[in-house]
C-alpha cells in the first residue's frame, strides 16, 4: 500500500498490538497495546498498557477512549474487525515485524513491505486464508444483536 492509511495531518494516536517487542501474531495473543502519537511523521510512544485477556469489545472501548484513531496488527477475525471499525477505529491488518520496523514503514506509508505471508495487506477486508469477511454470516448477526 502506497501512500498513508489514514490522514497524518496534526496529531493522530496510533496502536500497536504487540507481543515481545513485535506485532502480535493474531490480536487475540497480543499482550500489550503501545499507543503513539504521529506528528510531522515521527511516533512517539504515549502509554503502554497489558491487555492479555481483554475481550474485542473491551479493546474497542480502551482504544475509543484512548483518543487512537488507527490500529496495526496481525490477523484478526472478521468479527473483531468490524467490532473495531464500528467503534470508528481504522484497523491495519496482516502485518508483521517488530515495532520499529512497523513504525517506519507506517511513517513512509509502506506498510505494504510487512504484510504477513499469503495475505493481500492492510486495506484488504480479509485475507484469503480465511473463512470469513466482516459482515456476513453469524458474526453480522451476533454483532447486530448485541448493538
Amino acid at each position: 500500500m502506497t501512500g498513508a492509511a489514514f490522514d497524518h495531518a496534526g496529531s493522530t494516536t496510533l496502536c500497536l498490538a504487540c507481543h515481545q517487542g513485535r506485532l502480535a501474531t493474531l490480536l487475540e495473543t497480543a499482550t500489550e497495546l503501545r499507543f503513539y502519537s504521529l506528528e510531522r511523521d515521527q511516533a512517539v510512544l504515549r502509554e503502554v498498557r497489558a491487555c492479555s485477556g481483554a475481550s474485542v469489545r473491551q479493546l474497542a472501548e480502551l482504544l475509543a477512549v484512548r483518543g487512537a484513531s488507527a490500529l496495526i496488527c496481525g490477523a484478526l477475525t472478521g468479527c473483531c474487525r468490524m467490532t473495531l471499525e464500528h467503534q470508528g477505529i481504522t484497523v491495519l491488518p496482516w502485518i508483521a515485524g517488530n515495532i520499529e520496523q512497523v513504525l517506519g514503514a507506517h511513517t513512509q506509508g509502506r506498510l505494504d513491505t510487512l504484510v504477513m505471508p499469503g495475505c493481500p495487506g492492510p486495506t484488504a477486508l480479509k485475507c484469503p486464508q480465511g473463512r470469513s469477511a466482516p459482515g456476513r454470516g453469524r458474526c453480522r448477526q451476533r454483532f447486530q444483536q448485541e448493538k
